[in-house]
């Protein structure tokens, strides 16, 4: 598998692998060969469709073990797919099908959807027989594979496409910095519409190693350990949970991998992980990198934690001159979909400007200082919200931390900010805000800091700013 390779060796790697566990969760242990078996079915589902060559089949439904099934079936007849977020309304998933122009659904809850496209229960393609041979093929990294919707900071989302290589050189990458061998199991926690959870299956994959789900009555602690988890991705909310409980530092130390993603990472945090001799590593990626393009090597220490590591094999990035992060190289999505084709979003040279911005430090690790288009203006100031973010992250018992722009009459705008604590107590406005002033220019001082809102779940990979700009914008009405 080296890096000039024009196929993925599905043949040969089914011989492999044959009877080593690949899918687990509560109830069932799929193995390679099992997988094959299954993923030949639903190629036998998918002909009696008979969809139009290249056609785009879009997959609602939450995460299972056939899910992953129902994905290889799609690709192994050259298909593309499309994961939608299952936590959006019937109308609004029937929008972005119509936006890639996309009329084949296969869903958990068919009754949900009243359109004239083909509509599917996803249980229909699950009905497996002892009889099919093996059709399984070796595929082209060049076939295009995945529609993936950006979560985007503001405004639509985008519909970002991947090649099989994409994801392929993006796992094979970030092994050779996590390895992974055919003991190891990594548990999904992230769902599989988003670009890290399809990244898990291609990770696992070419180990050989098995991917686990987990199980619902049991926290991500218990999880880890009923399952044996090996390799694990995860937000700070989630790791300071699993810290919280009695035996977790013993939980997470038996482990070989714990990537850390998502928004500023407490340093408070990063100190006890590192006392506990957890395997944590830090990283950077989007949607448009097929997932991870920089992270931390195994045994980064405290300083190395505080930034996102350096570019992983089969990726390059660099600084422009403005301050923008560019990435280019095996890995990067071949364009958005938009007006019925792949509108290419790189540069006469090849890089993609990610609209994050950041720097390289002395040793050549990357240091993400937040989203351009998050930036604003205070009394003429350039805000970067990240920045005070990551400020905020690093005071006692902070444990998430969100800024935001609210109108102010004199300054045009004032950042105002979103704090939650790492004992849930409510965190005190005046005594974070002077903590602030001994780190932070006068200008980039919070106007208050509020509570984080119970109803809101800090374990996403990220967090809905539009929502806490509704939250924002009604707080500065009131005040």
């Amino acid at each position: 598998m080296g890096s000039e390779a024009q196929f993925f060796p599905w043949q040969e790697f089914i011989k492999e692998h044959s009877e080593r566990p690949f899918l687990i969760d509560e109830t069932a242990t799929i193995s390679y060969a099992e997988f094959d078996r299954r993923v030949c079915h639903i190629m036998e589902a998918l002909d009696a469709l008979k969809q139009p060559q290249k056609a785009r089949i879009a997959l609602a439904a939450e995460n299972q073990l056939d899910y992953i099934v129902l994905l290889w079936a799609i690709w192994q007849k050259g298909l593309l797919a499309l994961p939608l977020n299952t936590r959006l309304p019937a109308k609004e998933i029937l929008a972005n099908m119509e936006r890639v122009q996309c009329d084949i659904l296969i869903t958990d809850n068919p009754h949900n959807f009243k359109s004239n496209k083909a509509v599917y229960a996803f249980v229909d393609f699950l009905r497996y027989s002892g009889h099919v041979e093996s059709q399984g093929n070796d595929l082209p990294l060049a076939q295009l594979a995945s529609i993936v919707f950006t979560s985007g900071s503001s405004g639509q989302a985008k519909a970002a496409v991947h090649s099989l290589g994409n994801h392929y050189y993006s796992a094979l990458g970030a092994n050779m910095n996590m390895p992974l061998d055919s003991r190891d199991r990594w548990l999904l926690t992230l769902p599989l519409y988003h670009v890290g959870g399809l990244a898990t299956i291609f990770r696992t994959m070419l180990a050989g190693s098995a991917l686990v789900f987990p199980k619902a009555s049991l926290d991500l602690a218990g999880n880890i350990r009923q399952f044996g988890i090996s390799h694990v991705s995860m937000v700070a909310t989630q790791l300071h949970r699993c810290l919280r409980q009695p035996d977790g530092e013993r939980i997470l130390g038996g482990m070989k991998a714990i990537l850390l993603g998502g928004s500023a990472i407490p340093d408070a945090l990063i100190h006890q992980s590192v006392a506990a001799k957890l395997p944590i590593h830090t990283s950077y990626g989007s949607t448009e990198s097929a997932s991870q393009a920089a992270a931390t090597a195994p045994g980064a220490d405290m300083s190395e934690l505080r930034t996102a590591g350096r570019p992983l094999p089969y990726r390059e990035l660099r600084i422009d001159g403005g301050g923008q992060i560019c990435l280019r190289g095996h890995t990067l999505f071949k364009g958005y979909w938009q007006e019925n084709r792949i509108v290419d979003a790189r540069d006469e040279s090849g890089w993609f400007a990610t609209g994050d911005s950041g720097f390289l430090d002395d040793t050549g690790n990357l240091v993400v200082t937040g989203r351009i288009d998050n930036m604003f203006i205070s009394g003429g100031e350039n805000i970067q919200p990240a920045e005070i973010e990551r400020a905020l992250c690093r005071l006692e018992k902070v444990a998430t931390a969100l800024v935001l722009p609210v109108d102010d009459e004199e300054f045009g705008q004032r950042p105002l900010a979103f704090v939650r604590l790492d004992n849930n107590a409510l965190p005190e406005s005046e005594a974070l805000r002077k903590a602030l002033r001994e780190v932070l220019p006068g200008y980039k001082i919070p106007l208050a800091i509020l509570p984080w809102p119970e109803e809101r779940e800090t374990g996403s990979i990220k967090v809905d700013r539009l929502y806490f700009r509704q939250l924002a914008a009604a707080w500065s009405a009131k005040a």
